[in-house]
């Protein structure tokens, strides 16, 4: 489902066409404070979800079941996010031995998987610059 590997408080940059604006990912529903929350931003479809071919990740602190992402330099465009609640601060998404996910999860749109992860269409979002907030809604299986 969500292929995010990245060490906690690392900040990968992969956009090319930075701009001035800036997207917040408010990330609500984490059932606990412990450990952090991986955003991932993706600015192409080409490897979205799990392997963005230009994507920018972070890392940051839960605070009352709650956690805010900011992406700042962003251009106008369209974007999709997947979310993540490292609750053991492994840096990566922890699946059961069937492919079950055993830590909270979310995609832009608020996209719930039944079988399978959006497809960009799904989660994509237009981002108009200036500042924007979204809300991705954790789930937890």
């Amino acid at each position: 489902m969500i292929g995010i590997i990245a060490p906690a408080g690392i900040l990968a940059h992969a956009q090319e066409n930075q701009g001035k604006g800036v997207i917040k990912i408010r990330v609500t529903g984490l059932r606990n404070d412990k450990g952090r929350t991986v955003c991932t931003l993706c600015s192409s479809p080409e490897g979205y979800p799990s392997d963005c071919k230009k994507q920018e990740i972070t890392s940051v602190p839960i605070h009352h079941d709650k956690a805010d992402c900011i992406f700042p330099n962003k251009a106008p465009g369209s974007y999709a996010a997947t979310v993540f609640h490292d609750e053991d601060l492994s840096g990566k998404f922890k699946r059961n031995f069937i492919g079950i996910p055993q830590e909270g999860f979310g995609f832009s749109n608020n996209y719930r998987p039944t079988v399978r992860a959006p497809t960009w269409k799904e989660a994509a979002f237009g981002f108009p610059g200036g500042e924007e907030t979204i809300t991705i809604n954790i789930i937890n299986w």
